[in-house]
């Protein structure tokens, strides 16, 4: 599908901070805001950021319609986040998906905005595995995000990294799919089920035991979710718990049981996801993923700006 082409944000520009799922405290909508306006940007708290339903940012009616007004909203240039947590997959079946459609800008976010971000590329719109206002307190990753939304972005990462991290070596060329592992997995047999064929996977995660990250991949694995991987981009595993409750190999090891063999580049410790010092990665772009046995380079394949 032939991808929308977004406007890179100008000075002056509206820039929405929103909440899908735990609300944020205001703590971080401060320092956030603080962050887009040394930019020139203009920060947008949406209302629904200050309401409360239990951890959630209000009802579901209430999440879903800030939803809807930011991307409604014709002076919003691009929408980013407050935090994740849970709450997307209480109202994903009531998004009115031909509204953005109709209005797509950029949308950054993680954790449990996976499927949305791996939904919107369908009618393509482009989405950012990216930090949100709760990580204001990273400020190089947060205004390397900006960077990307007002500048593009010819390279995401390009690096030597560890030998060890090296799962297998490749270079490809094909679109980002995945985030969350965990999400990822809660909508696998739903229209929300993320198609890996001819993509390249990210996957990270947060407070998983390793039985656990084994038990997801597992059931990836068994619902052939895997067949026609391109890549795979492993992120951090944070808080996995590793010495108090270890398993029968390490991370290493059980990663390439799964992606080892399959012909494709594969990459361990990446940094994306749940982790400080995250960077940024566009979903449903095609990009140049290169792993030789000491270095990696993900670059931009497909034009996101016009």
């Amino acid at each position: 599908m032939k991808h929308v082409p977004f406007h890179p944000l100008s000075t002056g520009d509206r820039v929405a901070i929103v909440s899908t799922s735990y609300w944020p405290t205001d703590e971080i909508l401060t320092g956030a805001t603080a962050l887009i306006q040394a930019r020139g940007l203009q920060p947008v708290i949406d209302p629904v950021n200050h309401d409360r339903w239990g951890p959630l940012a209000g009802t579901d009616d209430a999440r879903l319609n800030a939803l809807h007004r930011v991307f409604a909203d014709p002076d919003i240039k691009a929408v980013i986040l407050s935090r994740g947590g849970y709450g997307l997959l209480r109202f994903i079946d009531r998004i009115d998906f031909d509204l953005i459609r109709n209005n797509p800008k950029p949308f950054v976010a993680y954790s449990d905005l996976t499927p949305f971000l791996n939904y919107l590329p369908r009618l393509g719109i482009p989405t950012f595995h990216g930090p949100m206002a709760r990580d204001w307190q990273e400020p190089d990753g947060f205004n390397a995000m900006l960077d990307i939304l007002m500048q593009g972005a010819g390279t995401y990462f390009d690096a030597d990294v560890p030998a060890a991290d090296i799962v297998a070596t490749g270079s490809v060329t094909a679109p980002i799919c995945g985030g969350n592992l965990a999400m990822i997995n809660s909508v696998v047999g739903t229209d929300y089920q993320i198609d890996m064929r001819g993509k390249i996977l990210l996957i990270e995660d947060v407070c998983e035991v390793p039985y656990r990250i084994d038990r997801l991949l597992r059931h990836l694995k068994l619902a052939n979710a895997f067949d026609g991987l391109a890549g795979v981009i492993i992120g951090t595993f944070v808080a996995t718990e590793q010495a108090s409750r270890p398993f029968m190999y390490d991370e290493h090891a059980m990663f390439a049981e799964y992606f080892a063999n399959r012909g494709i580049p594969v990459v361990m410790n990446m940094p994306f996801g749940h982790m400080v010092g995250k960077r940024t990665l566009p979903i449903g772009a095609s990009v140049i993923m290169n792993v030789t046995g000491a270095h990696v380079v993900i670059r931009q394949a497909a034009k996101l700006f016009s």
